[in-house]
């Protein structure tokens, strides 16, 4: 509706109500990071994957971006760093997925933040904007990341759409997802029950179990 906030178009309110569903074109995030750091995530995963290394392997690496993932995504970090601005840069994002592994609520939490082992990577770690990226289409959303190792190894992974887009997750996929971020602050039985009723949702007889389940108190996702 409002866009930037130039020439804001009521008419989108209810431009294609009942026949458009936003729905469809959603996409379950698989790493608990801003989107424009997806794609580098799933780079430095493969890598990794491919051709294991440790955090202290690491002479360099660089990461290609386009403009708006570049303008979003980068600045040179100082501590102190909150989980948010954790969330937003590439640098910090890459550092924890090199250590832990995995970019999910646990590795954004303000203890894994400030950390001496994340810091001692990031500064090893630098992005830059390709123009060739800037093309439109799934471009925008495309990075390719440079890991040099100092034994001189040089590794190189092209992501042309984040994993998250080109191949959402599976229904057991987001089970497990939910299952991950709700470990620690949801009790067994109850977090059993909220899965298994939405998992079976097109069965279900009514909806006043399923509304009731989410209201008892949580714990907190910050320890």
């Amino acid at each position: 509706m409002f866009g930037e906030g130039h020439d804001p178009d009521a008419s989108q309110l209810t431009n294609g109500l009942g026949a458009q569903w936003e729905t469809l074109g959603i996409a379950i995030k698989r790493y608990a990071a801003m989107g424009a750091l997806h794609a580098p995530l799933d780079a430095i995963l493969d890598l990794k994957a491919a051709h294991p290394f440790g955090a202290q392997e690491v002479d360099e690496i660089d990461v290609y971006l386009s403009h708006s993932a570049y303008h979003h995504g980068w600045w040179v970090l100082k501590r102190p760093l909150t989980p948010i601005g954790a969330q937003m840069n590439v640098a910090y994002a890459l550092a924890v997925a090199i250590l832990d592994g995995a970019a999910m609520v646990e590795q954004f939490a303000p203890q894994r933040i400030n950390r001496d082992d994340v810091w001692a990577l990031i500064p090893k770690i630098r992005a830059h904007h390709d123009p060739a990226f800037d093309k439109g289409g799934a471009s925008v959303r495309s990075t390719r990341v440079l890991v040099r190792l100092k034994d001189g190894t040089k590794l190189e992974r092209f992501i042309a759409l984040a994993r998250t887009i080109r191949e959402p997750l599976t229904n057991e996929e987001v089970a497990m997802k939910f299952r991950t971020l709700t470990e620690t602050i949801v009790e067994p039985k109850r977090r059993a029950a909220i899965l298994d009723r939405v998992m079976d949702l097109e069965n279900l007889p009514e909806m006043g179990e399923l509304s009731t389940l989410p209201r008892p108190r949580v714990g907190a996702a910050f320890a």
